[in-house]
């Protein structure tokens, strides 16, 4: 089974809700999936554990979020 990390940034929740929506999908297909929130994540925490990842975030007036 392959571990999937989605890591997402948002600043209305519109970016989470497809960051789940993607991660639904993947589950769906058989893999391990990990949602989270790039200015939450835990001190220490590495991708190293991963087979892959996806990343998002949102576009606010032509930018996007840091």
């Amino acid at each position: 089974m392959t571990k999937i990390l989605v890591l997402y940034g948002t600043t209305e929740g519109h970016t989470a809700k497809i960051a789940e929506h993607i991660a639904e999908t993947v589950r769906a297909n058989g893999h391990d999936v990990e949602v989270r929130e790039g200015s939450k994540l835990p001190a220490g925490f590495s991708v190293e554990a991963f087979d892959g990842v996806m990343v998002g975030a949102s576009v606010h007036m032509g930018k996007h979020q840091r």
